[in-house]
């Protein structure tokens, strides 16, 4: 979970230089299948909590949980849980 800031935007496009998802990839990539995954996006003026996951099966069960609505979708998962979808 990010804490997004206004006026950074999420993902790369027309005149944007720099993105949280170009942020991520130098920081948790160690080869090209560990590339974070954004899980939703946020618009570039609004701040709040952004999920990342880990890899694409992560990301795949989150979106999941959300579009159930599942209380799943909302566990506090931290970096000591082993448990992994």
């Amino acid at each position: 979970v990010l804490n997004k800031p206004t006026g950074m935007p999420v993902q790369g496009g027309s005149k944007v230089t720099l993105s949280i998802d170009q942020l991520l990839e130098p920081v948790f990539c160690l080869q090209e299948s560990d590339k974070p995954k954004l899980v939703h996006r946020l618009d570039k003026d609004t701040s709040g909590c952004l999920l990342v996951a880990r890899n694409p099966a992560a990301a795949a069960w989150i979106s999941a949980a959300f579009r159930q609505r599942t209380k799943e979708a909302h566990r506090h998962r931290h970096p000591g849980n082993s448990e992994r979808p």
